[in-house]
């Protein structure tokens, strides 16, 4: 009989102690653009949070950088899927990865100060649009010709340009991360034929399924 091994849980959104140890990493190249003089540091990064370990390794790295950063999570999910207790238990998980790893690595002592999340950004439900984000999404296009979309980034930079127009970044250094990837594959796809794929997935490619589609559609072309 072949060897088996026990199944894997990947937990939604893949987010654990071990994936945010990227970007633990993440806030130390941050650090290290900071000494090297190419961008000053921030007061604040906003980060969409859809399950919360992009946030909770760059919370852990950039304590463990000695950064004053605050990261702000505009929670584009569920509340079930990011709250505080989240966080710190992945906080958690990572710290006692990497001191696992490296004994050196600081044992830090994380809280609920460490962990701001924003909800209001969210609209009626994950994946549906809002009005704001399909505006941050034009907004960021028209300015730097960047590419983000409307269920994570769009919300994001959302509450980013809220809150820059509203007063709180006054005298302060706001940074917002881009988590899209951009990349274009229009090239690898562009022979596939979206009917070998079941009945019910036909929708995505013929209709718009929601009243904002047609307005990011027009602007990734």
């Amino acid at each position: 009989m072949a060897q088996s091994s026990p199944p894997i849980i990947i937990p939604a959104g893949g987010s654990s102690g071990l994936g945010a140890l990227g970007f633990v990493n993440a806030a130390f190249e941050l650090k290290r653009q900071i000494e090297a003089g190419d961008c000053p540091e921030p007061d604040f990064i906003y980060v969409a949070a859809g399950t919360t370990g992009t946030a909770a390794g760059l919370i852990l790295g950039a304590k463990a950088a000695g950064l004053k950063t605050k990261v702000i999570l505009v929670r584009v999910t569920a509340e079930s899927f990011v709250n505080v207790p989240k966080v710190l238990s992945i906080m958690k998980e990572a710290n006692g990865l990497l001191r696992k790893g490296e004994p050196s690595f600081p044992r830090l002592d994380l809280g609920e100060e460490d962990v701001a999340i924003r909800n209001e950004f969210l609209g009626e439900c994950y994946a549906l649009y809002t009005p704001e984000s399909v505006d941050a999404v034009a907004f960021m296009h028209r300015l730097e010709h960047i590419k983000i979309e409307g269920t994570y980034t769009g919300k994001a930079f959302a509450a980013f340009l809220h809150d820059a127009r509203t007063g709180p970044f006054q005298g302060k250094t706001a940074m917002f991360w881009n988590t899209y990837n951009s990349a274009d594959f229009s090239d690898r796809i562009r022979e596939i034929d979206y009917h070998r794929l079941p009945k019910a997935f036909h929708v995505y490619f013929e209709t718009d399924v929601q009243p904002l589609d047609r307005e990011l559609r027009a602007l990734a072309k």
